[in-house]
């Protein structure tokens, strides 16, 4: 899904609530001001994860995808992958976030993979799940 410019309020928006840290429990924010590599990084469960300000490569076995502000990437359910996030060119900053989508927030009636959210600090960068990430 590719959020366009008319929805620009919307990342701005999303942008400060990052820089805010007032998130859910299930909300990840992650952040760098130097591009850096996640190898074999576990999510646990089903992830969104939504670049703000600059891109995020992701690689499963064979498959690459690369993401840009404004992409969703679903991360459909459990498995490892090796991450990128490449810091904006005219900010210098790399800023996303994540949200651990459970099978009770998706109106199934039943709780998979509580707690699932990825997390790594790297040099250069942060991430950081909960209130004050």
């Amino acid at each position: 899904m590719i959020l366009a410019e008319p929805h620009a309020a919307l990342l701005n928006e999303l942008h400060a609530l990052a820089a805010s840290g007032e998130f859910a429990t299930n909300c990840l924010r992650m952040r760098a001001t130097a591009s850096h590599c996640l190898k074999a990084v576990d999510v646990a469960g089903t992830t969104l994860i939504l670049p703000l300000q600059g891109q995020k490569r992701m690689r499963d076995g064979a498959r690459e995808l690369r993401c840009e502000r404004g992409h969703l990437i679903l991360v459909p359910g459990p498995r490892r992958l090796d991450m990128e996030n490449i810091p904006d060119t005219d900010s210098g900053e790399y800023t996303a976030v994540a949200i651990a989508i459970h099978a009770r927030d998706a109106g199934h009636g039943t709780q998979a993979g509580a707690g699932a959210r990825p997390q790594r600090r790297q040099r250069g960068g942060e991430a950081r799940p909960g209130v004050g990430a």
